[in-house]
């Protein structure tokens, strides 16, 4: 398996390359290749979260080896005609209408925002905070933007109960 400083690092290596990695029983995309998988094949769902190791956000989304077989056929018909193995368990092929770093940075801004944002039912409170705790960046905060956070946690967690 591949470590994310590895990922990132053959993100940054193929700008104009998808890059798709085999993880076992999923295969599964990181940041540019992400966004251009949901845009142009199919849009699952995509994950964030903050990596302490890259000190940023790092985008993923998966799908079943099992269908594996079915996308490379589609890709292969639609935009291009060969998929390599650029080491053991990445494959990699080439294509237009890649998002360039700066756009793959403004759309991980945008996803963070938008969950920062997001109001959600009562039954998901405890998720969310969850969530939030597991993703704070705090390495990057500073005490007073800490105890804010934690504020906001703790009147999440007082409307939930209301």
């Amino acid at each position: 398996m591949v470590s994310i400083k590895e990922i990132i690092k053959l993100e940054k290596e193929n700008p104009d390359k998808i890059l798709v990695h085999d993880e076992g029983l999923f295969y599964r995309l990181y940041n540019k290749s992400a966004f251009w998988w949901y845009d142009n094949i199919k849009p699952f769902k995509l994950n964030h979260k903050f990596v302490k190791t890259i000190d940023g956000y790092l985008v993923s989304m998966g799908f079943p080896a099992s269908k594996w077989d079915e996308y490379k056929n589609r890709i292969k018909s639609n935009w291009i005609s060969e998929i390599k193995e650029v080491q053991e368990s990445v494959f990699v092929f080439k294509c237009n209408n890649i998002l360039n770093n700066e756009q793959v940075n403004e759309r991980i801004k945008d996803m963070v925002q938008k969950s920062n944002t997001y109001s959600p039912k009562k039954n998901e409170i405890d998720g969310i905070i969850i969530d939030r705790v597991k993703t704070y960046p705090l390495a990057n905060k500073t005490p007073f933007e800490t105890m804010q956070f934690v504020a906001e946690l703790q009147s999440m967690y007082k409307t939930k109960n209301q």
